[in-house]
């Protein structure tokens, strides 16, 4: 699942920004949290509530748009904020996800 998380959300920065983007993964005490930056400052609609509310339909015929419902559904918790110069070292915006770790293996959060 944690790879899902991370493809999902590498591909939201190169997608739907322009320039680099930077990934960081740290684990510790049940969790896993990724984490990834890019240079746009848009907060994507969905991390301005709680993860499981994040799901909402979309039209059979979109061909995109589901994978932050996903995500919000695996999360334990997540969101977003912009950055200054002070954050991964230029202006954009993180987009992090929280998981937890469970025997071994990623659980959903219920």
């Amino acid at each position: 699942m944690a790879e899902l998380v991370v493809s999902e959300l590498v591909t939201n920065a190169v997608v739907h920004t322009e320039g680099p983007s930077r990934l960081q993964v740290e684990g510790g005490e049940g969790r896993v949290r990724i984490a990834v930056w890019d240079t746009s400052p848009r907060i994507p609609p969905p991390l301005g509530g709680p993860p499981a509310a994040s799901v909402r339909p979309v039209p059979d015929e979109q061909p995109g748009g589901r994978g932050l419902g996903l995500v919000g559904v695996w999360a334990r918790d997540w969101g977003a904020y912009t950055v200054g110069e002070d954050g991964f070292g230029a202006v954009g915006k993180v987009v992090w996800v929280e998981l937890a770790w469970g025997r071994g293996d990623f659980a959903v959060a219920a």
